[in-house]
């Protein structure tokens, strides 16, 4: 049997509640979701107590990748001993077996073809590790004692279509700007991103706003102009792009060290104590010194661009890893800010590797980040050696590398965009037509559209070029509506609950799932 299943919304998703109803033992499952041959969700599988059949029989059920959406293997499911439901959970599989080798379900052992239990150890790409015979949640390994009774396998079932891939809440994601300042009528952040909430209908829950390094004196009138109006009156969650520009220290070819040895200990110091007081009442997201894999920031391990500001940047990735655990570290002593509910860390890679650093290189630990990120452009022919590139071509390879990196972590495209050269403003709009489907196919989980004509005409609204116009606020304002019909008609971003102070809810802002 060889049945293709699309990637439907929603896999990784929780769909029961612990602890079990009454008279249910779960199958050594937490929070993982199976699809029956018709496309439809199931439940988790659970035996009544006492019997030795599962409440769904396992053999209508396909099991998903729950990071790719790839089928793990033709049809399998898993069969209880409700007499000890946490050590009998048998992993079935009942043809196909080849097709455990997708992405994300890494055999240890050899598998088996026949529809025989397989005993091996297995490694779940994203939630789960296999141990023996069992699932566990979390990579949390236990011991499975040998000898236990198992049931039986069920036939494999007759394969029917299956269905496309719907918009659904169920695979829902957070949605905001990257960066959003352009031309005359849009010329600040704040304003910008007003308009832009309406542009997509209210779907806008996240807002990047950039705070580089500098004289902590600065602070206080950067949270409130800059950071809290996001917040308190456009009721978006801020998204701090924070860029660790060694102020003090230009010249020396090391930066990253400077902080990690607390050089700049009176600025975090300053930073996380107005972070502190923001966060008892709101929430909010740090992408601390983003894009690392490149050669164009000063806390990248070299920085060609930086020699015509005066600097010499000539470090190792180890120094990148060390001043973002101490910085990280530093944080976690002011209250509030060690609280994931109220903070959640980014770390966001470039989406492609410079010939000095790369992704993996500079990745400072799951342990250490929230969420990881990539950033990319469609920057056509406006540079040398490019070339037109799809919304796959674009961030595909990298989010790829991220996924593999920290498989457990929720993933952000933070910067989207593509310029109009040289295809023309038609083809632009249906770039984007194209790019959200794709994105939502990667089970990716905030989307920020990159909204500055800055080398070339990247925005979306307000910029130089635009497929159609809109009005907002009486302006009319040229822009790309395939980014706002996606926005209002598929049910994907996730809508803010203004009556409600954090705006999202904890899951929602730590995973962008509903």
């Amino acid at each position: 049997m060889n049945k293709t299943v699309p990637a439907y919304p929603g896999t990784g998703q929780c769909v029961h509640k612990d602890p079990c109803p009454a008279g249910l033992k779960e199958c050594g499952l937490h929070c993982h979701e199976l699809y029956n041959s018709n496309g439809e969700m199931q439940t988790c599988l659970r035996s009544p107590e006492g019997t030795a059949t599962p409440k769904y029989s396992s053999q209508m059920c396909v099991a998903i990748n729950s990071a790719t959406g790839d089928q793990l293997g033709g049809f399998l499911g898993w069969i209880c001993n409700p007499q000890n439901s946490q050590v009998n959970c048998k992993m079935i599989n009942s043809g196909g077996g080849s097709r455990f080798a997708t992405p994300g379900f890494r055999p240890a052992a050899a598998q088996s073809d026949d529809g025989t239990y397989n005993s091996a150890s297995w490694a779940l790409h994203q939630n789960y590790i296999m141990t023996g015979n069992c699932l566990t949640p979390y990579g949390t390994l236990v011991d499975v004692p040998k000898g236990s009774p198992t049931p039986p396998p069920g036939p494999t079932p007759t394969p029917s279509p299956t269905p496309p891939l719907p918009p659904s809440s169920s695979n829902s994601s957070l949605f905001g700007t990257a960066d959003c300042s352009v031309g005359t009528v849009l010329k600040d952040e704040v304003t910008c991103v007003k308009s832009y909430s309406e542009f997509v209908g209210g779907k806008q829950s996240v807002s990047t706003v950039s705070v580089g390094w500098d004289d902590p004196s600065k602070l206080s009138n950067v949270f409130s102009t800059e950071i809290t109006p996001l917040y308190d009156t456009l009721q978006t969650v801020p998204l701090i792009t924070w860029m660790p520009y060694p102020y003090k220290t230009w010249t020396n070819p090391s930066p990253n060290n400077d902080i990690a040895n607390g050089q700049y200990d009176d600025y975090l110091n300053a930073f996380y104590s107005l972070l502190s007081k923001f966060v008892q009442t709101r929430r909010v997201y740090i992408r601390f010194a983003p894009e690392a894999n490149g050669d164009f920031f000063p806390w990248s391990p070299q920085c060609p661009a930086c020699g015509s500001t005066g600097q010499k940047i000539n470090q190792s990735t180890k120094s990148y890893i060390d001043m973002w655990k101490y910085v990280r570290a530093k944080a976690n002593t002011y209250k509030g800010l060690d609280d994931p509910t109220k903070v959640q860390w980014i770390w966001s890679v470039n989406n492609v590797d410079s010939q000095t650093s790369s992704a993996a290189a500079v990745f400072p630990g799951v342990s250490q980040v929230d969420w990881v990120s990539v950033d990319g452009l469609n920057f056509g022919n406006t540079l040398p050696g490019h070339t037109w590139q799809d919304a796959k071509s674009v961030y595909g390879p990298m989010l790829a590398t991220v996924k593999s990196l920290a498989a457990s972590k929720p993933v952000a495209v933070t910067t989207i965009g593509s310029t109009s050269a040289p295809n023309g403003v038609d083809a632009k709009n249906a770039w984007y037509q194209d790019a959200f489907p794709y994105l939502v196919s990667e089970h990716i989980s905030m989307m920020l559209i990159y909204n500055v004509d800055s080398s070339t005409d990247f925005a979306s609204l307000g910029g130089k070029n635009g497929a159609s116009q809109v009005t907002i606020d009486n302006q009319s304002l040229n822009a790309y509506t395939d980014i706002s019909t996606f926005a209002k008609t598929t049910g994907v971003f996730v809508t803010v609950n203004a009556s409600s102070p954090l705006l999202l809810t904890d899951k929602q802002f730590q995973t962008g799932s509903s």
